[in-house]
C-alpha cells in the first residue's frame, strides 16, 4: 500500500526554466520563511500607526510577526465559502484606519483580490495579498496591490523559501544576508534531513513503513521551535532553494497541480462533500483540493487506513478570542476552521493516485450518506 500525501519531495531538475511568477517582477526579495518576509515588512515600514486587519482564520506566520512587534491585530470574519465579509471589512477599516490589510487566497481560491484593494486603499489602506497556497498563470500580479507573499514550500520541494514581491516604491526593505548562528543551523539541517528522507522513502510500497519513519524522525526533526526563535532576524534564502526554484517548471507546476483538482472537483461525492473551490480553469496551482465536510476526523482516518493522508490547517490558524467564539460574528469562520479538509495535490502524485484517493473518499463518503439517511 502506497503512501499518498502532500508532503514536500524534490524534484531535481538540470533545466533552468525561471519561469515563476514573480521571475520578472522589478522588486523581489527572497526570504527563508514567510515570517521573515513579513517581519522584515514591518520594521521597513516603521508605521507610527501599528494596526493590521488580518482574516479571522489566519496563519501563525501571518499573525505571529505582527504580535512580535507589538501591533494591534483587528480579524475580519470569513464566510463558509472563505470569502471575507465584505461589509466588514469595511466597518473595520472605518473604524480602526489600519496600515496594513491582508487577503489570503485559502488552499488556491482565488478572492476578489481587486475588490479588496479599492476598498482598502479609499481608506489608506496598504495591502498584502497572501499568495501562499496559490500560483496561477492567467493572472499577471496585480499592478495596484502593494505587496506580494509567495511560499516554496508550499508548492515545490525546497528546504526552505519565501518571496515578497514589493510593488510600493515608498517603502526600502534591508539587504538580505544568512545569520550564521547555531539555531539557524539548526534550523537547515533539520529541514534539509526532512526534505531528503522523505524523497528517499515515499517510494517504498508500505505506508506503514513510511508513516513509522517519519513519526519516528518527526521527534527530532520538528523545526518549528528553531524558526520562531530566529524569524525576527529576517534571513536570505538558501543558495540550494533558490537554485531548485529557478529549475522548475512552474508552467508545468501550475497544469498539473490544477489538472488535480479539477478531478476532486469533478469526482467527489457532492452529496457529502461541499466544494468550496471551482476550477474554471487549469491555470491556477493550488496547495490542496479544499472541501468543507462534516466528521472530518472520521474521514481523516478512513483514508489513513489506505495510505493516503489529507490534512486540514486548524492548529495555529484559529485567533479568535475564546470569548467570541459563541457570537453569530464568527460563526461561519468557526465552521471553516472546524469542518474544511484538504485532499493532495502534491507535483510528485500521478493521477493515478488522485483516482484512487477519490475512489475511497466517495466510499467513506457513502458511508456517511446512509448513516444520514
Amino acid at each position: 500500500m502506497k503512501y499518498i500525501s502532500n508532503e514536500r519531495v524534490l524534484n531535481l531538475s538540470s533545466t533552468q526554466y525561471n519561469n515563476a511568477p514573480w521571475s520578472k517582477e522589478e522588486k523581489v526579495k527572497y526570504y527563508a520563511s514567510g515570517r521573515e518576509a513579513i517581519i522584515s515588512l514591518i520594521d521597513g515600514l516603521n508605521s507610527p500607526k501599528q494596526i493590521v486587519l488580518l482574516p479571522a482564520y489566519v496563519p501563525q506566520g501571518l499573525y505571529a510577526p505582527f504580535e512580535k512587534r507589538n501591533w494591534k491585530i483587528v480579524l475580519y470574519p470569513i464566510e463558509k465559502n472563505l470569502t471575507p465579509v465584505w461589509s466588514e471589512v469595511t466597518r473595520l477599516m472605518e473604524e480602526f484606519s489600519p496600515t496594513l490589510a491582508v487577503l489570503i487566497h485559502y488552499f488556491g481560491i482565488e478572492q476578489s483580490i481587486d475588490k479588496f484593494i479599492d476598498i482598502s486603499h479609499k481608506h489608506g489602506v496598504k495591502v498584502i495579498e497572501d499568495n501562499t497556497h496559490l500560483i496561477s498563470l492567467e493572472k499577471k500580479n496585480n499592478l495596484n496591490v502593494d505587496y506580494i507573499l509567495y511560499s516554496i514550500p508550499k508548492m515545490i520541494g525546497t528546504p526552505d523559501g519565501a518571496i515578497l514581491v514589493v510593488k510600493d516604491r515608498s517603502i526600502e526593505l534591508k539587504s538580505l544576508v544568512y545569520h550564521d548562528s547555531r539555531t539557524n543551523r539548526i534550523y537547515l539541517f533539520k529541514q534539509y534531513f526532512s526534505l531528503f528522507l522523505l524523497t528517499a522513502i515515499i517510494k517504498i510500497p508500505s505506508a506503514k513503513f513510511v508513516n513509522l519513519t517519519l513519526a519516528f524522525f518527526g521527534k527530532f526533526l520538528n523545526s518549528y521551535s528553531s524558526l520562531m526563535k530566529n524569524y525576527h532576524m529576517p534571513n536570505s534564502i538558501s543558495n540550494f532553494s533558490k537554485r531548485v526554484m529557478i529549475n522548475t517548471d512552474f508552467d508545468m507546476l501550475i497544469k498539473k497541480r490544477s489538472w488535480y483538482a479539477r478531478i476532486y472537483e469533478e469526482a467527489l461525492d457532492e452529496k457529502v462533500f461541499k466544494k468550496v473551490l471551482k476550477m474554471e480553469t487549469l491555470n491556477r496551482a493550488t496547495f490542496g483540493y479544499v472541501v468543507v465536510v462534516e466528521n472530518r476526523d472520521s474521514l481523516y482516518r478512513y483514508l489513513a487506513n489506505y495510505g493516503i493522508y489529507g490534512t486540514y490547517l486548524s492548529n495555529g490558524w484559529n485567533y479568535v478570542a475564546r470569548e467570541e467564539r459563541g457570537k453569530p460574528y464568527f460563526k461561519d469562520t468557526l465552521y471553516v476552521i472546524n469542518n474544511h479538509f484538504i485532499f493532495p495535490t502534491g507535483i510528485h502524485l500521478k493521477e493515478n493516485d488522485i483516482n484512487s484517493i477519490v475512489n475511497y473518499a466517495n466510499e467513506w463518503a457513502k458511508e456517511q450518506y446512509h448513516l444520514l439517511k
